[in-house]
């Protein structure tokens, strides 16, 4: 049953019929109102199902992405929607009562007055469940909400393969093309072995730091020296030059992006 109710004028006596007709109309008023679940009652798969069916871009429009979500017990409306992607479960969004639609990894929360989605992330991440988080916001018609979606997952790998743990959208430079082809599933091969590509990885993490990569790949420093001495031999390489480590530090992220993607965010 549809929520609703009848209004009834009464004269200014009114006689038995017209309180007859008064109960009624509260009679069908209660039960209407009855008749909607909480929105903590409705099945979360309903609104899984509802951000599925966004990232497809198969929702019609802004209006009928904001009345499909209410049918869901969630208010998208008078609110800056912003896509959030994680490594790990969004459901502590559900949880904490943001007007949200989650779906494991992903979700799609109303963000209203000064509240800060960065904030938000940094705290999932605080609390456990999620390593890393990526943000992102277009818009609030589908179209916009299919990309930001799609922004995020993209950031949300960045951030788990290069730092920091919440990225946006937006701000990914080079970085998102190279996200974008390791969710296509599109791989690039690294010129190392194991032993180089976690050498330079670690370089590339310290900030080409001799001394940080050493105590993290806990080897001593001139032994790095000695690996870098025989990786650019092999390969031609200038360590120093600052071209060349960007390219490296690419290949990195692209190498560990790849991994990352072949890796399930959540458990099976």
């Amino acid at each position: 049953m549809q929520p609703g109710a009848r209004l009834h004028v009464l004269p200014r006596r009114a006689d038995e019929l017209d309180l007859l007709a008064v109960d009624e109309a509260a009679f069908l008023l209660a039960v209407a109102l009855a008749a909607q679940p909480p929105g903590e009652e409705v099945p979360s798969a309903d609104r899984a199902r509802l951000l599925q069916r966004l990232v497809e871009g198969r929702a019609g429009s802004g209006r009928d992405v904001a009345r499909r979500a209410r049918s869901v017990g969630v208010d998208l409306s008078r609110a800056t929607l912003w896509a959030f992607h994680a490594r790990g479960s969004l459901e502590r969004l559900d949880r904490a009562g943001i007007d949200a639609l989650v779906d494991g990894p992903r979700a799609l929360v109303a963000i209203r007055g000064d509240a800060d989605p960065r904030a938000i992330a940094r705290d999932l991440i605080r609390r456990g469940g999620v390593t890393a988080v990526g943000l992102d916001s277009r818009g609030g018609e589908p179209w916009q909400i299919k990309e930001a979606l799609a922004g995020a997952e993209r950031a949300c790998l960045v951030a788990a393969a290069a730092g920091p743990p919440v990225r946006l959208g937006g701000e990914l430079g080079a970085l998102a093309s190279v996200a974008r082809d390791a969710l296509a599933g599109q791989r690039i091969e690294s010129r190392f072995d194991d032993a180089g590509l976690r050498t330079v990885e670690a370089l590339v993490a310290a900030g080409w730091s001799k001394s940080a990569a050493a105590r993290s790949l806990g080897i001593a420093r001139q032994r790095v020296y000695e690996r870098l001495a025989s990786l650019s031999a092999r390969h031609d390489l200038d360590f120093d030059r600052p071209q060349t480590r960007v390219e490296l530090a690419l290949e990195v992220w692209a190498a560990r992006m790849g991994e990352l993607h072949d890796r399930p965010t959540l458990p099976r």
